[in-house]
C-alpha cells in the first residue's frame, strides 16, 4: 500500500468530502488510486500573510511565474509529506509554490517520487 499525496489549490478537498464531484478527471487519478486501496492525503492552499508572502511577489514580479509558497509551507504539511511515497504536483501554480517541499525532499527524502 502506498502513501500518496496530492498539492491541489484549493476547494478539492471539500468537493471529495461532500461527494458531489461531477468530473472525476480533475482529481488526477485520485480516485483510481482510492479505489485500489491506497494511502491518500492532500494539501491545500491556505490563505495567510507572512514573510513567505514577500518573496512570493518578488518572486512573482522577477520570474513571472505563479509563485504562492506562503499558502502551502506550514509545519503540518512537511510533516505529510516526510512519509510519502508520491507526491502529485497537480499543476503549474502548485509545482512553483511547492519549491520549498520539493528542496526539503531533495535533501532529506531522495527515494521519493515527484
Amino acid at each position: 500500500m502506498l502513501n500518496i499525496t496530492y498539492i491541489f489549490s484549493t476547494g478539492r478537498k471539500k468537493k471529495i468530502e461532500s461527494n458531489k464531484i461531477q468530473s472525476h478527471e480533475f482529481f488526477y487519478g485520485y480516485f483510481y488510486f482510492k479505489n485500489l486501496g491506497h494511502n491518500l492525503n492532500i494539501i491545500e492552499f491556505e490563505k495567510r500573510k507572512n514573510i513567505l508572502s514577500l518573496f512570493d511577489k518578488v518572486m512573482n514580479k522577477l520570474f513571472s511565474l505563479p509563485f504562492n509558497t506562503s499558502s502551502l509551507t506550514l509545519i503540518k504539511n512537511f510533516k505529510k509529506i516526510r512519509n510519502l511515497d508520491y507526491l502529485f504536483l497537480v499543476n503549474e501554480k502548485v509545482a512553483f509554490s511547492a519549491i520549498f517541499f520539493l528542496i526539503f525532499k531533495k535533501i532529506f527524502f531522495n527515494k521519493k517520487k515527484v
